[in-house]
């Protein structure tokens, strides 16, 4: 059985009001050898979107919180794209 979702309650200083954040686990993008993709809500109800892939060695990650996730993805795609051009042959 595969986890899809998670429910947390942040830890927070003292006098500060902690909230219920949700993570769910989507599809992710075809980027490098394998990837992942996290939809979450912050503890101040904005979207956050975590992509992390990895290139034979190279792990790489993109966070856009208060984006679209298709403008996440994008920039996932030009960071991989660079990170590619970069490598050494």
């Amino acid at each position: 059985m595969a986890i899809t979702r998670i429910q947390a309650t942040p830890t927070v200083a003292p006098g500060v009001t902690a909230s219920t954040i949700s993570v769910t686990f989507a599809t992710p993008p075809s980027l490098g050898n394998e990837s992942y993709r996290l939809d979450a809500t912050n503890a101040d109800g904005a979207n956050v979107t975590v992509l992390g892939w990895r290139d034979a060695n190279l792990v790489l990650v993109v966070i856009g919180t208060s984006f679209a996730p298709a403008s996440v993805e994008a920039l996932a795609r030009l960071v991989d794209a660079r990170a590619l051009s970069a490598a050494p042959s």
